[in-house]
């Protein structure tokens, strides 16, 4: 698959159809409904979290910025992030908020939580796998994905020493592609 896995379809070809077509309807640490076509024209890094994860949620969070701090000045306020929570139960508006806090992530980034139901349409789209421990805790995938703007999933990098670098440049290359021309 495309998330940080390989792909055999060619560096700039989309995968699949749009997820400005999902009906899934999700709130925001401040408590603003999200729809998939509000991000419509927008270059977005999505990814799946829980806010109780102590490991490799974090890291997520810290590569993202490492990301976005990566970019031209010019091009990192043109990036929408999304973190949708795969635990609806814990991670209610209220919490997302207060460890939107904690971990100091920018205010434009958007910390999502909505239905089960939701979680799992979400997390097949995207190829993402979640099973939860009898702890309460659960074991994940990580893993970041870049969507154009139609909001189609693009081909990622394979992981690896290059993966974060590889990741600014297809970035780059969405920003650039969507900025108006200069003439």
């Amino acid at each position: 698959t495309a998330q940080g896995k390989g792909s055999a379809a060619s560096e700039t070809e989309p995968l699949g159809a749009s997820l400005h077509e999902l009906n899934s309807i999700w709130t925001d640490q401040q408590g603003k409904p999200f729809h998939w076509p509000d991000i419509k024209g927008h270059v977005v890094i999505v990814s799946m979290i829980y806010s109780s994860c102590e490991y490799t949620c974090p890291l997520t969070i810290n590569e993202i910025q490492r990301i976005i701090h990566g970019l031209p000045k010019d091009l990192q306020a043109k990036v929408q992030v999304l973190l949708f929570s795969f635990d609806p139960e814990r991670d209610t508006v209220k919490h997302l908020a207060a460890y939107s806090d904690t971990r100091k992530v920018d205010k434009s980034w958007r910390l999502l939580t909505g239905s089960s139901d939701d979680v799992r349409e979400l997390a097949a789209v995207l190829g993402f796998r979640y099973k939860k421990l009898e702890s309460g805790e659960f074991v994940h995938s990580r893993f970041l994905t870049l969507l154009n703007e139609k909001g189609q999933i693009t081909p990622q990098p394979a992981a690896g020493a290059q993966a974060q670098d590889n990741l600014i440049e297809a970035l780059r290359g969405l920003l650039v592609k969507t900025s108006p021309s200069r003439s």
